[in-house]
């Protein structure tokens, strides 16, 4: 990964910081997931195409394919 990827990646969950998670509602929104994967370079740092959301939720989402 690139340099500036990483920094942008790092930007990213700055901006979702002390949000509700998406999910269950829970101010721990730690994590962000992208709705569309993100290999797709286009809509990696679209920020409709993310979601805050608590681990646990993020965890439920990949396992379970929860949306």
């Amino acid at each position: 990964m690139k340099a500036i990827e990483k920094e942008l990646d790092r930007m990213v969950q700055e901006l979702h910081k002390n949000q509700r998670c998406h999910i269950c509602g829970a101010y721990s929104a730690t994590e962000i997931h992208h709705i569309i994967s993100r290999k797709d370079k286009m809509l990696r740092y679209d920020i409709t195409n993310l979601l805050p959301v608590c681990h646990t939720c993020h965890m439920k989402i990949h396992d379970k394919g929860l949306n």
